[in-house]
């Protein structure tokens, strides 16, 4: 009877937390809908701010180590694994087409430095900036993969994703200070 009450009791105080999380949101495709757009707008925003900067003028390996090393730190502050989010086969589904649009402006905004990187650099392999530009984009979204301090993982990212648009050495090593 004891352990019989107690169960009743974890699946009312379940019960009570589902019901609570109900309240504010109509179900679990707005739940998705919230996070997926909580998650790529300041990444976007920020994108955005990058790409004025690189028609300034600024370096563009420094704009994409930048642009890779803060994406990783946005989507790690919003938790350790959101970026997995971006993998789920339903958000691709149709269902979500704020986040798929918005989402495809900050690929865009990736594959734009890509672009002029690949002007200026030796990459050894056949491939598109637009193609460049979502791998680069997807290394931040994959952070979520390492483990050890934001910082660190957003460095590594960074220098990955310049080291991908074939920036030698010295480069990277500005872009990073």
């Amino acid at each position: 009877l004891h352990l019989s009450l107690r169960r009743q009791r974890q699946m009312c105080i379940r019960d009570r937390r589902q019901a609570t999380l109900y309240y504010y949101f109509s179900g679990k495709d707005d739940i998705l809908r919230t996070l997926l757009a909580e998650t790529v707008r300041p990444s976007l925003e920020m994108a955005k701010s990058w790409r004025v900067a690189l028609r300034g003028g600024q370096d563009a390996a420094v704009v994409l180590y930048r642009l890779i090393a803060e994406d990783t730190r946005i989507l790690r502050s919003a938790g350790r694994q959101v970026g997995a989010l971006y993998a789920l086969p339903e958000v691709w589904s149709g269902n979500y087409p704020e986040f798929v649009e918005e989402h495809a402006v900050l690929e865009g905004i990736y594959s734009e430095v890509c672009e002029l990187l690949l002007a200026r650099t030796e990459v050894t392999f056949a491939i598109e900036a637009r193609q460049l530009g979502r791998l680069c984009c997807q290394l931040a979204e994959n952070a979520y993969l390492f483990s050890g301090p934001v910082q660190t993982v957003a460095d590594t990212m960074g220098c990955l994703g310049l080291r991908l648009n074939g920036v030698p050495d010295a480069a990277v090593e500005f872009a990073r200070r």
